[in-house]
């Protein structure tokens, strides 16, 4: 985890999972945390478990809100990975799709309900590869774009 954390709120949310949801919930909350480079802040935002910039480290968004690297979600009938690197950077989700499997999603966000329909190894190197100054400056390009 990073040096910020709301953990109360995580914590509180992680409890209320269903418990048949609960081992692929916990592997990819457990994947994040174990790639995540330092720096990111690891709280509650948009109603998930989520990583983001912190403001006091980059406050020029255009929402006035933190950057989300990943976020990490229970839905209705399934468990969200929103990975944004997927919507900066095309490399990434050329490495997704690589893995060859069949990967449910939306646009930047992977729909699963058991941690073995993901490709692990990849979701890892990609959220390890985006320290957070690399994930600010790609964010940047991408507003030029």
């Amino acid at each position: 985890m990073s040096e910020r954390t709301n953990g109360t709120g995580v914590e509180s949310y992680v409890a209320e999972i269903p418990s048949n949801r609960r081992p692929a919930f916990d592997a990819v909350l457990r994947l994040v945390r174990e790639h995540l480079p330092p720096g990111y802040e690891e709280t509650m935002n948009w109603g998930m478990v989520c990583w983001q910039v912190p403001l006091d480290i980059y406050p020029d968004t255009y929402n006035k809100q933190p950057m989300m690297l990943c976020g990490l979600a229970n839905r209705k009938s399934y468990i969200s990975l929103h990975l944004v690197p997927v919507y900066l950077r095309p490399d990434t989700m050329e490495l997704l799709q690589r893995s060859g499997r069949k990967l449910r999603m939306g646009k930047g966000c992977l729909n699963f309900t058991a941690a073995e329909e993901l490709p692990l190894a990849e979701i890892g190197e990609i959220i390890r590869s985006m320290d957070v100054e690399t994930f600010v400056a790609t964010a940047k390009a991408s507003r030029t774009r």
